[in-house]
Order: structure tokens, then C-alpha cells, then sequence
């Protein structure tokens, strides 16, 4: 993932090149302060709040392998909420330099 400072540069680029104009709008997006956007899911002006979850895996055989595990544990739970309910209680029991470790492998 490109650092902050490489965008802005790709921008000046596009910016020198006549790619874009000055003018144009642009949207800076920051993983980080988004993902924490997300983890508060504040409501929005009506009130409400995010519910819906929607992710992109990166092949066809992680989504068909996330499905199956999220069948089998709404199979086991009974019912869709209970199971992500507990998905995500045993997501958040492995520390950090586990999931580190787990990426390095």
C-alpha cells in the first residue's frame, strides 16, 4: 500500500501532467482513521448506524472458505447473530503479536 506521501506526489504528478485539474475533487483515504471510523460506527445525520458488512476477499477460494466457516458456525449457534456474535468474541481473544506471528508463517 502506497505511504501518504507517495499519493501526494502520484497527485502533484497527475496535477503537472494536466491528468487532472486543479479544481477537480479528490478524496484522501486513509485506512487507518477509516478503519477506526468504522470500529466507531457513529450515526450518521438520521440517527442510524452501519449494519451491514460487506468485504472483498482476495480470491474466490477465501470466499468460498470464510462462507463455509461462518456456515458451520451459524449451523452450530443456531442462528446468524449468535454466530457472528461469537466470531467476533474469539477474533478479538488472539493478541496481536499472534496474528503477527500467524502472517509471517
Amino acid at each position: 500500500m502506497p505511504t501518504a506521501q507517495e499519493e501526494l506526489a502520484r497527485l502533484n504528478w497527475l496535477l503537472k501532467e494536466g491528468q487532472v485539474l486543479p479544481e477537480e475533487p479528490c478524496k484522501i483515504l486513509l485506512p487507518r482513521i477509516e478503519a477506526k471510523k468504522r470500529a466507531e460506527n457513529a450515526p450518521d445525520e438520521q440517527g442510524k448506524q452501519k449494519t451491514r458488512l460487506v468485504r472483498e476477499l482476495h480470491t474466490p477460494q477465501a470466499y468460498s472458505d470464510f462462507n463455509r466457516e461462518f456456515d458451520r458456525y451459524i449451523v452450530a449457534a443456531g442462528d446468524p447473530n449468535i454466530a457472528f456474535s461469537i466470531m467476533v468474541r474469539l477474533l478479538a481473544q488472539l493478541p496481536d503479536a499472534s496474528i503477527k506471528k500467524l502472517a509471517e508463517e
